[in-house]
């Protein structure tokens, strides 16, 4: 999988070196990509300051979510790939539901987002920035790591 500036995801087949399919759909460079835990879904951060949930296979973009301060610079999905995480220069750091897009919690940050991920139990985000590192906990909504 390749980003670039031109606003397009690119999946490549690394044995013959296709370019198998071409996501299209963000407006500003795309700074970072992320696959959910079942290989079947992709998501993409954008200067644009949207993040796109792609189907791998048809190529389909699922779901929009807009983080109205900056492009985003980082994406993840918690372990289960039911939540995801974006991250921002803005400053910014948002918890979403995958499913509904809706965002569940907008994490306090003083600088500017390079990198995010959640713990492997899903229970923390770690979160580089400018200044440095900041650990959070979940919030307690019905999040539950399965």
């Amino acid at each position: 999988m390749a980003v670039s500036n031109d606003g397009k995801i690119r999946i490549w087949d690394m044995n013959s070196g296709a370019c198998l399919r071409t996501l299209s759909g963000h407006t500003g460079s795309v700074n970072a990509v992320c696959i959910d835990p079942t290989n079947s879904l992709v998501l993409s951060g954008s200067s644009d300051k949207t993040a796109r949930l792609w189907d791998i296979k048809t190529g389909d973009c699922l779901h929009i979510y807009t983080d109205s301060s900056d492009g985003i610079q980082t994406v993840c999905f918690d372990p289960n790939g039911k939540y995801i995480l974006t991250g921002s220069i803005g400053p910014s750091l948002k918890l979403w539901d995958r499913h509904t897009g809706v965002c569940l919690h907008t994490f306090p940050v003083e600088s500017g987002i390079n990198s995010a991920c959640f713990s492997p139990d899903g229970s923390r985000v770690i979160a580089g920035t400018f200044s440095g590192c900041n650990l959070y906990h979940i919030p307690d909504f019905d999040y539950k790591a399965e």
